[in-house]
């Protein structure tokens, strides 16, 4: 790291895990949008409405249920972030570009390739950057990537575009191919053509887009100064070459993850995407190749925290991080987990939303981007900066 710097340590606090409790009846302007045809949807073959789709995406079994979601305040927030969704199924609609550009400060919206299949690619810039006063101003910028099945620019609802539209800091691009080699294809025309901070790239994104996330930040380190995956536990799938260029360069990484997933991703020790030998392994070597400080984390002690720790962030991950600590943000409570280098720099986190489904919970958005905002890298050499 070209750069570190000393953060104030989070004194360790310990929470019981609260149960999901929601209002029975809770109305808002928006409600509707929940039981009306969502044409967008029209490549998940078995969902119409998005009360369709959130039904899926939670965990019955563990006590989920759509209806006392709609009816929350966090099924307000997330319908107002995805209401435009519903309304407009064609992503160049003239009301979606509208609504873009009035949303708080707004963002233009723009296509590439359209009609390339494999290669579309949309844009949203925030709007101050088109005044003269920004005219040498440089953008960050955020690559949100879909999920697997997901339609087209289904990840315009997980919040990245509205937080960019209110805070005017960063755009984003969204890719239809997410491999490594075409996003690296889309940001070198994004460079070409508008105002970007090349030291300030960064990548996230939801379930299989969470995986491409994790790809594209392992074969090309020396882009991205932070990656966000979602919806996928701590799954990181780094061959020993890649652990090795990790441990040269460095890589920030924020995990995010609701209590009520379907995929049952977390806790580490249940999670049937991986053997939980391997993935306690990948855990160790990462840790290492960021230079945490951190004791290395076993099978058995990972089962040890699921069955006893009383701190919310360790049962539900069974990881055993160095700083935990709650927040409450737009109603709804998130838990984190920190393992931090000995400077104090926070480079692997984990942020657990309470009663959150596989997708986004509403603030993910601004507490990714307060994480990224800490890193960014040299455009020369690759080296990460922090500060």
């Amino acid at each position: 790291m070209k750069k570190k710097v000393i953060l104030t340590a989070v004194p360790m606090l310990t929470f019981a895990m609260a149960a999901g409790v929601f209002a029975q009846e809770y109305d808002y302007e928006k409600k509707d949008y929940w039981y009306q045809e969502a044409k967008a949807l029209e490549s998940f073959s078995d969902y119409t409405t998005m009360e369709e789709l959130f039904t899926a995406l939670g965990a019955a079994d563990a006590g989920y249920d759509v209806n006392t979601f709609i009816n929350s305040h966090m099924g307000e927030t997330m319908m107002e972030q995805c209401w435009h969704y519903v309304e407009w199924s064609d992503p160049m609609d003239a009301g979606l570009i509208e609504y873009w550009k009035n949303y708080e400060g707004g963002v233009l919206k723009e296509m590439h390739h359209v009609g390339d299949e494999e290669f579309e690619w949309a844009s949203y810039v925030p709007m101050s950057a088109y005044e003269e006063a920004n005219a040498e101003k440089k953008y960050p910028v955020m690559v949100v990537c879909r999920g697997g099945n997901d339609a087209k620019y289904t990840a315009e609802c997980f919040g990245f575009v509205h937080y960019a539209a209110e805070s005017q800091e960063y755009m984003v691009v969204m890719p239809t191919d997410r491999e490594p080699d075409a996003v690296q294809k889309l940001l070198s025309e994004l460079k070409a053509d508008y105002p970007v901070d090349e030291s300030r790239i960064y990548i996230t994104g939801n379930s299989m887009g969470g995986l491409a996330t994790l790809n594209n930040g392992w074969a090309y380190p020396e882009t991205f100064a932070g990656m966000a995956p979602f919806g996928i536990g701590a799954q990181n799938n780094l061959t020993e070459e890649q652990t090795a260029k990790i441990a040269e360069v460095k890589m920030p990484i924020n995990y995010l993850y609701g209590t009520m997933d379907c995929y049952h991703s977390f806790p580490i020790t249940e999670c049937g995407m991986k053997d939980v030998d391997t993935g306690v392994a990948e855990i160790n070597a990462l840790l290492a190749a960021d230079e945490c400080v951190f004791e290395e984390l076993t099978v058995d002690e990972a089962e040890r925290l699921v069955a006893e720790s009383d701190d919310a962030v360790k049962q539900v991950t069974g990881l055993n991080y160095t700083y935990t600590w709650s927040e409450e943000l737009d109603d709804t409570t998130y838990h984190f987990g920190e393992y931090r280098t000995e400077d104090g720099v926070p480079m692997y986190r984990v942020t657990i939303a309470q009663d959150g489904t596989h997708w986004h919970s509403p603030s993910y958005a601004k507490l990714v981007w307060e994480y990224f905002s800490q890193f960014s890298r040299d455009t020369e050499t690759g080296a990460l900066i922090v500060g």
